[in-house]
């Protein structure tokens, strides 16, 4: 970045290699808003807790300095049926950091019904190589940059426990390079089904060539 006369930046080393830093949030969607007005619903009886209460009160839940805890995602796998009852949260297809489980585990101890014993847990990552060759007349880094963004962009937009379907895969490289006449991945070799409890990790290895 261009620097500004007068100011100087330091990035110091807090301990063992590491930075102090905030986690952060991006602006709620118009999407995710709506959502969360039509889940309010499920808030006016707090006896019969189903999966929209769980997920309207995950959305709310702060961290303890009352900053978002960036959560986008929830899924509660099938339960049990003896009250308990796993829950489980990502932010923008990634696992979160404990003190975002301990806020939210915190949070729905003072709010669930007396008959549910939710656990609250990160999501994990389940990697998934993406591996293949695009033969393509524009093989800019600006063109090769466009590919590997959008593929970021579609494994942030997975949910837990998704279906990835190889055609969307193909579907999101052709729609995102320029000039592209042919993709070939040798994997994934199809779709693929993450866990109940997982989100996707890419590992991106693409070959261009003309």
């Amino acid at each position: 970045f261009t620097p500004l006369a007068g100011v100087t930046a330091t990035n110091p080393v807090y301990a063992a290699g590491t930075w102090l830093a905030l986690p952060g949030a991006d602006a709620e969607t118009n999407s995710a808003f709506v959502q969360r007005c039509r889940d309010k619903w499920s808030t006016l009886s707090q006896m019969g807790a189903v999966e929209v209460w769980y997920r309207y009160h995950v959305f709310a839940a702060r961290l303890t300095d009352g900053r978002p805890t960036g959560i986008t995602q929830v899924a509660l796998p099938l339960p049990p049926g003896d009250g308990t009852l796993r829950v489980i949260v990502a932010a923008a297809g990634q696992p979160v950091a404990s003190d975002v489980v301990a806020a939210v585990q915190s949070y729905l101890a003072t709010r669930k019904p007396p008959t549910d014993t939710p656990t609250v847990a990160s999501a994990t990552a389940q990697p998934v190589a993406i591996t293949g060759t695009i033969r393509a007349r524009d093989l800019s880094a600006a063109n090769q940059a466009r590919v590997t963004n959008a593929l970021a962009a579609l494994q942030s937009s997975l949910t837990i426990g998704a279906l990835i379907d190889l055609g969307l895969i193909y579907q999101t490289i052709r729609n995102a390079g320029a000039a592209i006449d042919d993709v070939d991945l040798s994997s994934p070799a199809g779709d693929t089904q993450l866990g109940s409890e997982s989100v996707a990790t890419f590992t991106v290895t693409l070959t261009w060539s003309l």
